[in-house]
């Protein structure tokens, strides 16, 4: 149990603290480390600085710029977004699929990006990253991805992170060093049904999911 001292630090802190344990060897790290990561992090800061360009660079692509029209949390720890594209992206409309993390982007049934490749919702005017439990009806977001490291791409990195390990399947995109996530009969999740505010403003009782769909814009 935490000390009064040890609370006060947590205050201070805002409730949250980091700690850093099990350091390693110069050479434990050169075998295990992802090389170039903190570099590549710092490229894309610098390539997000005034919100998301329509070619961030930095080894990004945007997939899409819009608003959220839909937000589903059917239980489980699932979640469903669906994003409208906006300006040059208008009569698009993307599938997000997510956990704790967001997994796979889906445009007509193919997916545009899918684990292990890194897949993020950032706010479009300041680039901050959406997270997961954040995400809402009528954000302004764009939609982007950035390869994985290629230890990820290999038939023991698609074991741990692959779609499979998700419950996932990839009805029309494959890495190119990957193990094969397509077959018959593999398809991309429907999208959420239509619904009035009215019948998604709260779930009945009982219910395990909820659904945030509206109408308008912010």
């Amino acid at each position: 149990m935490a000390g009064a001292a040890d609370a006060r630090v947590l205050d201070a802190f805002g409730g949250l603290a980091v700690a850093s344990e099990y350091p390693l060897r110069a050479g434990q790290v050169r075998e295990a480390a992802v090389a170039g990561s903190v570099s590549r992090a710092l490229a894309i800061g610098e390539a997000l600085a005034g919100g998301v360009p329509a070619e961030p660079g930095a080894g990004l692509e945007r997939l899409v710029t819009g608003r959220v029209v839909a937000v589903e949390r059917p239980g489980g720890g699932a979640t469903a977004v669906l994003v409208e594209g906006l300006g040059g992206d208008a009569g698009r409309l993307l599938r997000i699929e997510a956990q704790s993390e967001y997994l796979a982007a889906y445009e007509d049934g193919r997916a545009l990006a899918l684990v292990p490749d890194v897949v993020a919702v950032l706010d479009t005017r300041t680039a901050a990253a959406v997270q997961v439990d954040r995400v809402r009806y009528g954000l302004r977001v764009s939609v982007v991805t950035t390869p994985s490291a290629p230890v990820w791409r290999t038939p023991a990195g698609h074991a741990l992170t692959g779609p499979t390990a998700f419950g996932l399947t990839d009805p029309g995109k494959s890495s190119p060093d990957a193990p094969g996530e397509t077959g018959p009969g593999n398809t991309a999740p429907d999208a959420p049904k239509e619904t009035s505010p009215k019948e998604t403003s709260s779930a009945a009782p009982g219910d395990a999911g909820s659904s945030d769909v509206g109408e308008g814009g912010s």
